[in-house]
């Protein structure tokens, strides 16, 4: 038996769905970012540091450096 297969019967149990409702994250500078979800709130974030273009920027970079 290795390592991983002691978690093979965690894989098939139901992810609970965040709670209904405006979820809230707050930035130490005190900036807000909302959604009905967490990783929402987290996307929305990450969105205002990283741009979206710029995102994409490194991800094709990324793909032409591929051999």
């Amino acid at each position: 038996m290795s390592d991983l297969d002691k978690y093979l019967p965690f894989a098939d149990q139901p992810t609970p769905k965040p709670q209904e409702g405006t979820w809230l994250l707050i930035a130490p500078d005190g900036r807000e970012f909302f959604g009905d979800s967490p990783i929402k709130c987290v996307h929305a974030e990450i969105n205002t540091r990283v741009p979206p273009e710029v995102a994409l920027g490194r991800i094709a970079r990324s793909l032409k450096e591929q051999p």
